[in-house]
C-alpha cells in the first residue's frame, strides 16, 4: 500500500510539471529516482566543465648555484724553490710548467719589453675588472686570482701568475709570465674535439689564459721558435713508385 501511495504521489507531481500529458519526468525527478544516473551525470559535468588554471610553479632564484667548494682542494702559492706548483691530477688545469702532459701544458707568456712591476699591476687591474678576487705579492711578482664563475659551468677557478725578469725596461730583457689555472671541480672530459686546433681536455682554462694574454698584449714565449719548427712536411704512405726515366 505504501508503494502504491508513493507511485501515485510521483504521478501527481509529473502531471503538475507536465500538464499536457507528457509522462517523461523532469531531470531533477530522474536524478532523484536513479542515483546511478545522477552520479554518472555529475562526473560528466565535472569532466566537461572548464577547470581553473593550475597555480604557477614556485619561482627559483635567478642567481646560479655554484658547484665549487669554498676553498681550493689543492695547495695555492709558490713552492719552496719559488716556482708555481704543477697542475693537480684531480681536476681540470693548464700550466706553463714544462713537466705537464700535453693536454695540460701551455707555453709561458712574454711581457717584453715592459717592467715587471708595471706588468704585474696591469694584470691585477685587468683581473679585478672581471670581478676576480686578486692578491698580489709585488716582491715576488706573484698574483693569485679567484676567478668568477662564468656560465655554463659556474665553477670557481684559481689563476696564479708568476712574473720572472723584465726588471729593466727598454734594454731588450724579455720578461716571462708563468701561470697555472685550476678549476675547483672537475668536469667530464669530452670524448673528442670538433674545433680546428683543439686540444682535448681543459678547454675552458686554456681559453681563459689565452683571452687574458690577448688583453694584456702578451704572446707565447716560444712563438718565434714555433714559427720555424711548426712547418709540416708531407709524407706519403703506400704511394706508387716514381717510374724510371725511359
Amino acid at each position: 500500500a505504501t508503494d502504491l501511495e508513493g507511485e501515485r504521489e510521483k504521478r501527481e507531481e509529473y502531471r503538475q510539471h507536465y500538464p499536457h500529458g507528457r509522462l517523461t519526468p523532469p531531470p531533477k525527478m530522474l536524478l532523484s529516482a536513479h542515483p546511478v544516473l545522477s552520479t554518472a551525470l555529475a562526473i560528466s559535468l565535472l569532466a566537461t566543465s572548464p577547470q581553473p588554471a593550475p597555480p604557477p610553479p614556485p619561482a627559483f632564484p635567478s642567481t646560479p648555484i655554484a658547484v665549487s667548494s669554498s676553498s681550493p682542494p689543492y695547495p695555492i702559492g709558490l713552492s719552496r724553490d719559488g716556482r708555481l706548483r704543477p697542475c693537480p691530477s684531480s681536476t681540470d688545469c693548464v700550466s706553463s710548467s714544462g713537466r705537464e702532459v700535453t693536454n695540460r701544458a701551455m707555453a709561458p707568456l712574454s711581457f717584453s719589453p715592459t717592467q715587471r712591476g708595471a706588468a704585474l699591476s696591469r694584470a691585477a687591474s685587468l683581473l679585478r675588472s672581471t670581478g676576480a678576487e686578486v692578491e698580489v705579492d709585488e716582491g715576488r711578482g706573484y698574483i693569485h686570482a679567484v676567478l668568477p664563475r662564468p656560465p655554463p659551468n659556474f665553477i670557481t677557478e684559481d689563476l696564479e701568475i708568476l712574473l720572472i725578469g723584465g726588471e729593466e725596461a727598454g734594454k731588450g730583457n724579455n720578461g716571462v709570465a708563468t701561470f697555472r689555472d685550476a678549476a675547483r671541480v672537475k668536469l667530464p672530459t669530452p670524448p673528442w674535439c670538433l674545433e680546428k686546433g683543439c686540444i682535448n681536455g681543459n678547454k675552458e682554462q686554456r681559453k681563459r689564459v689565452s683571452d687574458l694574454a690577448q688583453e694584456l698584449g702578451w704572446g707565447p714565449s716560444d712563438a718565434g721558435r714555433m714559427e720555424d719548427e711548426g712547418k709540416w712536411t708531407p709524407i706519403f704512405f703506400n704511394a706508387d713508385p716514381v717510374p724510371p726515366d725511359e
